[in-house]
């Protein structure tokens, strides 16, 4: 059965595996051929980009050639209500500002800034004479629901003697102690010299 068999008349070449052998000068060639094809490609897309933005440039100035004056005119009143709107907001948020500071210091706050973080401005509006009716009644609640916002008062202990509170010597009393005020001996008035007595 083997005899019957016919050859088909291919061959196979055997393959070699030997290491193909490269120089410096090969990778030198391979390296200037790469460089050069990366150059002429970054200056194929430096021209693509000029040619964008020249296209940019005539695509805008074919829009606005093509709108209408009335067209123009709402574009522009458009874009001076959206500043307008902008200059507004800005204004009442320092108008906000100043008067929750002011009313926030009467309240006895630590920070104001603490005070701003937990109103809410959407709920409160500017008067025409710069007031804020309602301020003082929305700091209150706050101040009622984080009392830690405000200054303590009368928490008096070792190392803190209370606000307001006067302790030790009052200003006289110093400076009678500094000055002498009331010696009647002349040298240690003011601060003189003591001299110590000879028995």
């Amino acid at each position: 059965m083997a005899d019957n068999m016919t050859d088909t008349g291919t061959e196979m070449e055997p393959t070699t595996n030997e290491p193909t052998t490269t120089t410096d000068e090969d990778v030198a060639a391979e390296l200037e051929r790469t460089r050069k094809a990366l150059s002429d490609a970054n200056k194929e897309a430096a021209k693509r980009r000029k040619q964008l933005e020249a296209y940019e440039v005539a695509e805008a100035e074919r829009k606005a050639a093509s709108m209408s004056e009335l067209e123009k005119a709402q574009a522009a009143l458009a874009e001076l209500e959206k500043r307008a709107t902008d200059a507004e907001r800005g204004r009442k948020a320092a108008l906000l500002k100043a008067a929750v500071i002011a009313k926030a210091g009467t309240l006895r706050f630590q920070n104001a800034e603490d005070a701003m973080h937990f109103l809410n401005p959407e709920t409160l509006e500017i008067g025409d004479d710069g007031q804020v009716p309602g301020l003082e009644d929305a700091l209150k609640a706050i101040a009622k629901e984080r009392p830690y916002l405000l200054q303590q008062t009368g928490g008096v202990g070792a190392t803190n003697p209370g606000r307001g509170n006067v302790e030790g010597e009052t200003a006289a009393q110093r400076r009678a102690r500094l000055f002498g005020a009331g010696e009647a001996d002349s040298l240690r008035a003011n601060g003189g010299v003591v001299w110590p007595n000879k028995t």
